[in-house]
């Protein structure tokens, strides 16, 4: 709810008290009393669309993210050693050795 009267703004369950006074802009909030703190919607029968209504794409990606993670961390200490400069050497020389160059 929003009232604009005697420079006042009330915006949800909080106000903004705000001066008309130009020299001396002051900002004071206030909330609001207990029991208009919140609202509590109460579900009646959890049925599918309460289901579907708290289920969302983000799920999906955050759960494929992980996943993702969790491969590369697994893979990372069977292929670090592969990218070693040392190993990529010693298997160029035993590849390359015996090679004729032109």
């Amino acid at each position: 709810m929003v009232q604009r009267d005697n420079h006042q703004i009330i915006v949800r369950n909080y106000s903004y008290i705000i001066s008309s006074d130009n020299d001396n802009p002051s900002t004071q909030v206030r909330f609001a009393e207990d029991n208009d703190l919140c609202e509590v919607h109460r579900m009646v029968q959890w049925s599918y669309a309460y289901q579907q209504a708290r289920k969302g794409p983000w799920e999906e990606y955050a759960r494929d993210r992980d996943r993702f993670s969790k491969r590369i961390k697994d893979l990372e200490s069977v292929l670090s050693p592969v990218f070693d400069s040392q190993h990529r050497e010693s298997v160029y020389n035993k590849i390359f050795k015996d090679s004729v160059t032109c």
